[in-house]
């Protein structure tokens, strides 16, 4: 597991969609892998021109979060962003790292 949030949100899914249901029609509705290594096999079978094209999202998003800096400390770390010091020429910065999900609230 790749990810803690993978099965909470799919159980809450669940949960939800089946919340207004009678006992006798509750059904699965959701189905994902629970790690990335499982999720690139699925993604391959759809095909090598839509693998290539989530690999490179997937490299852009890790590149917000990772960056060409080297970290020498993380400051803090919630599920909206994330504060780095950074290596930045010959001395310090402050980086902040948006996650994708979040970038809205900032435009």
């Amino acid at each position: 597991m790749t990810n803690r949030n993978n099965p909470n949100a799919k159980y809450d899914f669940r949960e939800l969609i089946n919340s207004s249901t009678k006992i006798n029609e509750k059904y699965n509705g959701v189905h994902s892998s629970d790690n990335e290594l499982d999720a690139w096999f699925y993604i391959s079978q759809i095909g090598e021109e839509y693998r290539d094209a989530i690999s490179k999202e997937v490299e852009i998003r890790r590149r917000h979060f990772t960056g060409i800096w080297g970290v020498e400390k993380t400051l803090s770390a919630g599920q909206i962003s994330k504060v780095e010091i950074i290596k930045y020429g010959e001395g310090l910065g402050v980086k902040k790292n948006v996650s994708s999900r979040k970038r809205n609230l900032f435009s």
